[in-house]
């Protein structure tokens, strides 16, 4: 009996043990994934500068100038008349302090200084603010790993899962966070400012498209045009639209965006018809009423206009 007795304090023990190292394995599983996806975000970081088309400025410090840069400033004529030499225009080369050290140019310069700094730091706050924009956080820093781990020990998968697809991912505020500092921190920030590299896409036409309330609110309180059109003549409301951004659809509406936009030039389709044939599900995954249709129909949308086939709205 002794015997069996110190056995089933023993297999006691042994099961508490397995329970901590489960909480342990569960815990250092989570961790890892938020490693991987760290390593990601630095990987596409890295990719950005090392790419030939990156500005010196953006990876931190101006490169010291190159023995090619110095051979053709030495080769260049000197102007015959020296009032009508072209000012200096800044280029690529170390940043130095009275001190003899290098100097992050962000801060030797005044963010609100002349514009012709610029010239020295890329395209300034408002490609900052785009990259911020497309490069939101992909976890919840809040999410309650403890809360995990103690649903994996207890054998309750399901609802740990269930936690990780409700709770694992960042919030909207979450993810509208650095871009809200950095409009902020930039109140000078050219609010119609045009990523040309990306469809002529507008810094308001990427927060419709993102569902970022808030920055589409900043944005058009500081004049951002609601109307603007991209170069494949996507608008900031059909992006809203197509994204299934109802709040910033109805914030470009309030600032009086062409409700009877014609989304496709081919069919000659307006956005009423778009959303009068597309079903809507709320978050539950349940069919409920098309809140855009709602949202179109109260900003006077015109029910009886016609596509290229005679179709309204209501034949869609």
């Amino acid at each position: 009996e002794g015997e069996v007795a110190r056995l089933r304090e023993c297999t006691k023990a042994a099961a508490v043990e397995v329970s901590r190292l489960r909480a342990q394995a569960a815990e250092k599983e989570y961790e890892a994934s938020q490693l991987e996806k760290q390593i990601r975000r630095l990987e596409r970081k890295i990719a950005a500068l090392e790419s030939p088309s990156a500005s010196c400025v953006s990876r931190g410090f101006l490169n010291t100038g190159s023995k090619a840069a110095s051979a053709a400033d030495k080769a260049a004529p000197t102007p015959a008349n020296p009032a009508a030499a072209k000012p200096a225009q800044p280029r690529a080369g170390a940043i130095i302090d009275s001190t003899g050290r290098e100097v992050n140019p962000l801060t030797f310069w005044g963010e609100e200084k002349e514009q012709s700094n610029l010239l020295l730091r890329d395209a300034g706050a408002e490609a900052s603010l785009m990259a911020a924009m497309r490069s939101p956080p992909e976890t919840n820093d809040a999410f309650d790993t403890a809360k995990y781990s103690q649903l994996l020990v207890a054998g309750r998968r399901e609802e740990a899962e269930a936690m990780i697809q409700t709770e694992g991912g960042p919030s909207l505020a979450q993810m509208q966070r650095e871009p809200l500092a950095l409009l902020r921190k930039h109140p000078s920030m050219d609010p119609n400012w045009i990523d040309s590299s990306y469809h002529n896409c507008s810094l308001l036409q990427w927060a419709c498209c993102m569902g970022y309330e808030e920055v589409a609110k900043e944005l058009l309180a500081r004049g951002a045009n609601p109307s603007h059109v991209g170069s494949k003549g996507v608008s900031c409301l059909a992006a809203a639209c197509a994204h299934s951004s109802v709040p910033c659809v109805e914030l470009l509406l309030e600032a009086r965006c062409n409700v009877n936009e014609v989304a496709d030039d081919r069919g000659r389709q307006s956005l009423m018809m778009w959303a009068a044939r597309i079903d809507y599900v709320d978050t539950e995954g349940t069919a409920a009423p098309n809140p855009i249709l709602e949202l179109l129909l109260r900003h006077r949308g015109a029910v009886d206009q016609v596509d290229d086939r005679g179709q309204t709205a209501l034949m869609h």
